[in-house]
């Protein structure tokens, strides 16, 4: 009977952990930890047109220090007033990546002060897959009411995985 009853418990807390991880959290860098490469970078590899295209602010890239994701570097530069392009180079591999939710994304700032620089839209860590991208992605260009707001993502490898976004009315 205690074995049954036992069993019964842990099926009900297994089939309610889906419901309390949406529950509206909001997604922390902790949660999306990913090891930090310590070896030494591949060359840039410009294989693609797109990535040609941009060979010149790749490279610049590719200089940085590795920031995002364990093995990547995230570079953006601006694509006009307020608006970010993004590419993430892969330091294993030296494959370049360009998610579409951050290539000529619409930056929106919602907290009050100075901003430094366009880059401030986007927030990442170099141990985490998590980025938090502040306005509005591609996507929402051109509709009369873009979903402006805080758009959580997690970086799969190939591709950002939307975790959750937040709505914000004022801004932009």
């Amino acid at each position: 009977m205690k074995i049954k009853l036992l069993f019964a418990s842990l099926c009900l807390c297994f089939l309610t952990l889906p419901a309390h991880a949406q529950d509206g959290a909001t997604p922390q860098f902790g949660d999306y930890k990913e090891p930090v490469f310590k070896g030494r970078a591949a060359a840039l590899k410009l294989t693609t047109p797109e990535a040609r295209g941009y060979r010149t602010r790749l490279r610049e890239g590719a200089r940085r220090a590795l920031n995002f994701a364990g093995h990547y570097k995230l570079h953006t530069w601006s694509c006009g007033t307020g608006c970010l392009q993004t590419a993430f180079i892969d330091v294993k591999t030296g494959e370049v990546f360009f998610p579409a939710e951050l290539n000529g994304f619409i930056v929106c700032f919602y907290k009050p002060g100075a901003v430094e620089s366009l880059e401030e839209a986007l927030q990442f860590q170099k141990g985490s897959r998590l980025i938090v991208m502040s306005g509005y992605p591609v996507s929402e260009r051109g509709k009369d009411a873009p979903k402006k707001g805080f758009y959580y993502y997690e970086w799969t490898g190939r591709e950002l995985k939307l975790l959750k976004f937040v709505e914000k009315s004022e801004g932009c």
